[in-house]
């Protein structure tokens, strides 16, 4: 390399070091900060649900179906409705993923899913057997 090249390249690294330097070593935004944010510009009480706080796994699915429920991407909600429905039948989520499949059954106008994931969770929250283990699904 020539020498004009060389000093050149030496100013670049150093001004660029500089640069890094003077930026924040770390920059903490919570879900907390977030939200009290959203609540300031929209004037209304934002639920932010991280996902990773949450304990138990069946919380997570629940949040994560949520999530994919409110970016309108409804056959991903759906599926993870059914992860939840098939792997977590004891856990208090499972009748929530009932209630909230029905209702978007019911966003997409589909009247006869919508009905039956909805018996299902009364079923579930009364403490009776659902109509899936003794009916049997319904064509």
């Amino acid at each position: 390399m020539k020498k004009n090249q060389k000093i050149f390249f030496l100013m670049c690294t150093f001004s660029t070091s500089l640069l890094w330097a003077a930026l924040p070593s770390k920059v903490n935004i919570t879900t907390f900060e977030a939200q009290t944010d959203i609540e300031k510009l929209t004037g209304v009480r934002a639920q932010v649900a991280d996902a990773s706080v949450l304990k138990t796994p069946s919380a997570k699915a629940l949040v994560m179906a949520r999530e994919s429920r409110d970016q309108k991407n409804y056959i991903l909600a759906i599926k993870r409705y059914n992860y939840i429905i098939k792997n977590f039948s004891g856990h208090k989520e499972f009748a929530l993923a009932l209630l909230d499949k029905s209702a978007l059954y019911q966003k997409m106008g589909f009247e006869k899913p919508a009905a039956y994931n909805l018996k299902r969770a009364q079923m579930a929250s009364s403490g009776r057997a659902s109509p899936m283990a003794s009916e049997g699904l319904k064509k």
